[in-house]
């Protein structure tokens, strides 16, 4: 800017003056445009982060709906898994029961003696 001389005349003194005014409104006034953006800004960030967590909320809250889920089936999958051990179990001991008596059966068997062989009777009378 240039330097202003020592003295002014009052005409000129009222448009500069005049001139600065303005120019100082104006910067007022972008400044407070700018003031405007800021916060229009600051409102849309809120609103997104809302949103945002909003989402997340909701996201959570499915995850936990589907960890439950699954673990419900996981312990349902337990019970019929130890149903089906249960059953094996009684099955093997059953068998082994089974076992046992044939096993039995067949040792009184084969300790059991022969009786002598009986001979038919002869023929009384043959055949003419």
């Amino acid at each position: 800017m240039a330097k202003a001389p020592k003295t002014i005349t009052l005409v000129d003194k009222k448009l500069q003056t005049a001139g600065l005014k303005a120019a100082l409104k104006n910067h007022g006034e972008l400044i407070k445009g700018i003031t405007v953006e800021q916060k229009a800004a600051e409102k849309a960030l809120a609103a997104a982060k809302k949103s945002a967590d909003a989402e997340i909320k909701e996201a959570e809250k499915a995850a936990a709906a589907k960890r439950k889920a699954s673990d419900a089936a996981i312990a349902a999958a337990q019970k019929a898994y130890a149903a089906a051990v249960a059953k094996a179990d009684k099955s093997a001991a059953a068998a082994a029961k089974g076992t046992e008596k044939l096993t039995a059966q067949l040792a009184a068997l084969e300790a059991m003696p022969i009786a002598a062989a009986v001979k038919a009777p002869a023929k009384v009378l043959e055949a003419a």
